[in-house]
């Protein structure tokens, strides 16, 4: 079998993939965005087939199977390999992490702006919970309301500035 032919089953079954995959997504219930780039995966390799792109594509990969089997693996081969799986690896995995939503975002960068001393308007100087991948909800724990302690102080201020004292700060 031909180059070209194996081209013409490779773009077919590459159609075929994407065809079930926004198939699959219209089933459920993704919505337009969705249906909208699947055409397009179905559609592109029978364009780069027409236009001549997947017979090169088909002769490229041909070269580099033979420039591997008559390439020696040495050291520097390898560790070059190595490198090239750590950066897939690592751009595979940047895909599946959740990015931040806008108003994540927006929330970061007004945490940045304000000083390092002030809080939020709002805000009771306690630290917000933070969420399994790191981030910081939203709203601040429902805690009891702390009980004044000596000179109007509360519990944990008291604390604190005993802390200080046993430190030698006033």
């Amino acid at each position: 079998m031909d180059l070209p032919m194996i081209m013409i089953m490779v773009t077919a079954a590459l159609s075929l993939v994407a065809l079930v995959a926004t198939l699959v997504a219209h089933q459920r219930g993704r919505g337009p965005r969705a249906i909208l780039q699947g055409i397009g995966w179905v559609l592109l390799p029978i364009g780069l087939w027409v236009i001549g792109l997947m017979e090169l594509f088909g002769r490229g990969a041909v070269a580099g199977y033979r420039w591997l089997m008559s390439t020696p693996m040495d050291l520097q081969r390898w560790i070059g390999v190595s490198i090239v799986a750590v950066a897939v690896l690592l751009v595979v995995v940047g895909m599946l992490v959740k990015g931040r939503t806008k108003d994540e975002a927006r929330a970061a960068r007004e945490a940045r702006r304000q000083p390092v001393g002030a809080t939020p308007q709002g805000s009771t100087g306690r630290a917000l919970p933070s969420s399994q991948d790191g981030r910081t909800d939203q709203k601040p724990v429902a805690r009891p309301a702390a009980k004044p302690a000596k000179d109007g102080l509360s519990d944990e201020d008291a604390e604190i500035e005993a802390i200080l004292k046993r430190r030698g700060i006033n």
